[in-house]
């Protein structure tokens, strides 16, 4: 009797064995992918959450577009365009002329990488019209940045020529839109 026992618990010893190793090797790969299939519907689902939400957000801008069209237009207006920049030289120039100052505008080449346009104004006038030139431009109609200004007074020969006759050089930073 011990002989048959000794067997059947060989026999159930190596059926829990084998049982064991078919678990270990088919159902564990199983459940493994079903865990990697599960976590991807539930990315799948978050970015459909997401999808739809930049699609009602969409949606809403669309609808309230004419809202925002008109800032929209006046800040472009801001910007300088890069590849013509006339209409800045124009402002410069009309408002150094409204002021009576002698002006001398350079652009420097624009490289297309920088999000400025440096330009180079050398005026000669009075010190009061420079300094009211320098605001109309920083609150003038486009973004732009004095980077530098100096003066220095006008000489003539030994003499002064005016005591409030000054040359000054400004370096602007103009934003441009690409």
């Amino acid at each position: 009797m011990t002989g048959i026992k000794r067997k059947i618990y060989s026999y159930s010893a190596l059926f829990s064995l084998v049982s064991i190793c078919l678990i270990v090797f088919f159902a564990y790969p199983g459940l493994k992918e079903i865990n990697a299939i599960l976590t991807q519907i539930l990315t799948d689902r978050a970015n459909m959450a997401l999808i739809s939400a930049q699609s009602r957000e969409l949606a809403v801008f669309k609808e309230e577009y004419e809202l925002y069209k008109t800032g929209i237009e006046k800040i472009e207006k801001l910007f300088v365009d890069s590849q013509n920049p006339i209409d800045l030289i124009k402002f410069l120039e009309k408002s150094a002329a409204d002021r009576g100052i002698a002006s001398n505008i350079s652009l420097s080449p624009y490289d297309g990488n920088s999000d400025f346009q440096l330009t180079q104004v050398s005026l000669k006038g009075n010190f009061s019209s420079i300094i009211e030139f320098a605001r109309k431009i920083e609150n003038g109609p486009y973004l732009i940045n004095i980077k530098s200004f100096s003066t220095k007074k006008l000489f003539k020969g030994d003499q002064k020529e005016n005591s409030y006759e000054i040359e000054a050089n400004l370096l602007l930073e103009a934003t441009v839109k690409k």
